[in-house]
């Protein structure tokens, strides 16, 4: 178990009350599942990728004042969905910290931090004490050269020296600037460093940080790797959660790389361009594609872009529903069929190109029914058919405060939340109809089903509540 672990739990019947917040540049996930994943089911943002949860019992009505089961405090905020897995509820605390809560009592039964000043001492310390070793030694030729200006040997020998001086350093240079700089990169003051969800496989978790930090851990809180991946440089803070499909983790920071799952080493690394969108997966005959919200679809294999140009999301992720592939962004939506890429010169075919709102939609869609729904920064339910791309419905849902959460379907309900706190959920038909308004703790996660039971964390705490019987 990890060193640091948290003792007790802060039950409360209350919200706490939290501080005005600025706007935040990310895509929060909204994930429901019908019961904790056995070991080898993976569950991490929006569940599968598609937010589609259809098994899930889910309460309707909730408050402050009703159906709260347990309320444990939590060190800080965070930005991340909780992931629910074995029983156990896994969440992010700023700027580097994992908590892992038991999901029938609220019991904080184990956290870790990840600090950034640490981990990449530990990634590269053997590197840098060679490079100072080396640094040390180039001072001392320098001074020799200095004191026999005319030596033409000796210049060359601390020119070869330097070059070679350089090369050493180029890994460091490359992953922290010049002069090994170990400061956090740019994050908006609420976005933060713990936008990113984790995931997991019911015998594993594994966590991004905005710092550029992924780690892995055991479910009892023994960590089994940790590695610096890339320094981010979204000035806003990175919030693209990691993927993990079978062995490998995917995480998208500026290039695209998937990690051994097992070990933490780099399988494959592609170039891209950074996104706050997180991949998604799709089948393709016999292979296995990573799509991005850069618009690429990767082999998972090798890294080998097979498709790119399709989309450039600006803020929210793309959507795979079989053989098809939505972008839904400011100003315009497309669905693409995924082709059989083992033929030659497979083309993704574009089924329908639609204009809406240029609003912003931190949101990702989900499909229902034959529809693709997705919520604009504002509270803009736009609707269309996910054959044609007509334009079926526009509502405004009157949420409070910007609306970060992706639309989700929970059993045979569609909930829809704003940062304000409240959260509208509507009936899974051709009504839309609305079936409650619910307000909360204000919030930029989204919550977990189980059962009767619905898990939110708040900016403060995290919440248990129950389903009227």
């Amino acid at each position: 178990m990890s060193e640091e672990v948290a003792v007790g739990i802060n039950r409360k019947k209350y919200p706490f009350p939290v501080e005005s917040m600025l706007q935040l540049a990310l895509v929060s996930a909204v994930l429901f599942v019908a019961r904790p994943c056995a070991a080898g089911t993976i569950v991490g943002w929006r569940g599968d990728g598609t937010g589609r949860f259809e098994r899930a019992n889910p309460p309707t009505e909730w408050a402050a004042d009703k159906n709260i089961v347990w309320c444990a405090e939590l060190p800080k905020w965070s930005n991340a969905s909780p992931v629910l897995s074995q029983g156990r509820l896994f969440v992010c605390a700023e700027p580097d910290i994992l908590i892992c809560v038991d999901a029938e009592s609220g019991q904080i039964l184990w956290q870790a931090t990840n600090g950034v000043d640490q981990l990449l001492a530990e990634e590269f310390r053997p590197l840098i004490e060679e490079v100072r070793r080396l640094n040390d030694a180039e001072q001392k030729l320098h001074k020799k050269s200095n004191a026999k200006p005319t030596d033409e040997d000796l210049k060359q020998e601390l020119a070869d020296f330097r070059k070679n001086l350089a090369e050493k350093r180029k890994p460091l240079d490359d992953a922290l600037g010049e002069g090994f700089d170990f400061s956090l990169p740019r994050a908006q003051g609420s976005n933060g460093y713990t936008s990113p969800t984790p995931v997991s496989d019911g015998r594993m978790v594994w966590v991004l940080f905005g710092s550029g930090v992924a780690a892995a851990y055991d479910l009892e809180g023994t960590r089994q790797w940790i590695r610096f991946v890339e320094r981010p440089v979204i000035g806003q803070g990175h919030c693209s959660s990691p993927l993990l499909l079978n062995d490998k983790l995917i995480v998208h920071v500026g290039k695209i790389h998937a990690l051994n799952a097992k070990s933490g080493a780099t399988v494959w690394t592609a170039k891209s361009v950074p996104r706050f969108g997180t991949p998604v997966v799709a089948v393709s005959g016999d292979r296995t594609i990573v799509v991005t919200a850069n618009g690429e679809m990767l082999d998972a294999g090798d890294g080998e872009v097979l498709a790119s140009g399709l989309s450039r999301l600006t803020y929210n992720a793309p959507l795979v529903d079989g053989d098809v592939a939505y972008f839904f962004n400011n100003g315009e939506a497309r669905a693409y069929r995924i082709p059989s890429f083992d033929v030659d010169d497979p083309v993704p075919e574009m089924l329908w190109s639609t204009k809406v709102s240029n609003d912003r939609h931190y949101a990702s869609p989900v499909i229902s029914g034959g529809r693709v729904l997705c919520l604009s920064q504002m509270g803009m339910l736009t609707v269309l058919d996910s054959e044609s791309g007509d334009k079926a419905l526009e509502r405004d849902l009157k949420l409070q405060g910007t609306c970060y959460p992706s639309p989700t379907l929970g059993g045979p309900y569609i909930y829809f939340g704003g940062e304000g706190g409240a959260t509208v959920v509507l009936n899974d038909d051709a009504s839309l109809e609305q079936v409650a308004y619910n307000t909360l703790e204000k919030y930029r996660s989204s919550p977990v089903f189980d059962g009767d039971r619905m898990y939110v964390r708040g900016m403060k705490a995290l919440y248990c509540i129950a389903a009227d019987k």
